[in-house]
């Protein structure tokens, strides 16, 4: 619950919410393997993985509200429709493996781009799993939108299930 409340509020300036998830993730991934972590873990991960989790963050933010924009002014163009929901579909998917793949290649120095790359192969490699964890997602978010306070644990949650079910695929790479 603490990781959870660190992540929120490291969250709170919404430049930082790609990093703090990375953060959070590499927590969780400690936390299954039976190591120890705390709070001096999570801000190490935090800063470690700035800069490749922030300029993605931002990345999937342009993304998003270029998509939204998009809907809003064209969503009466109903051939458009698919393509918008095809490249949100994959947004989501992305989502699901870009922060756990940070936390766990920044020590191998990739560039960016090849974490971008290995993520989009692994939630089209691992479809059910990348279904499951993304249909995961969706409904705590919908939980959260009905019930506000349970955001608080929303991100430690997700981010502890996404590192149950994955931690083993990311392990073989």
């Amino acid at each position: 619950i603490i990781f959870s409340f660190l992540c929120f509020l490291f969250s709170l300036p919404l430049i930082t919410i790609g990093t703090a998830h990375t953060a959070t993730y590499y927590i969780a991934k400690n936390r299954i393997a039976d190591k120890k972590a705390n709070i001096k873990d999570f801000f190490m991960a935090f800063i470690k993985n700035f800069i490749p989790a922030t300029l993605i963050w931002i990345c999937i933010l342009v993304i998003s509200l270029a998509l939204i924009i998009f809907y809003l002014n064209f969503s009466n163009v109903y051939f458009l429709l698919p393509m918008i929901f095809f490249i949100s579909l994959e947004l989501i998917f992305f989502c699901v493996y870009i922060f756990p793949v940070i936390a766990t290649q920044t020590k191998k120095q990739n560039k960016i781009i090849n974490l971008i790359k290995l993520s989009f192969f692994l939630a089209h490699k691992y479809l059910l799993t990348t279904l499951f964890c993304s249909l995961f997602a969706i409904i705590l978010f919908i939980t959260c939108f009905f019930y506000p306070p349970l955001f608080l644990i929303f991100n430690g949650l997700y981010n502890f299930f996404v590192c149950k079910k994955i931690s083993n695929i990311l392990a073989q790479i």
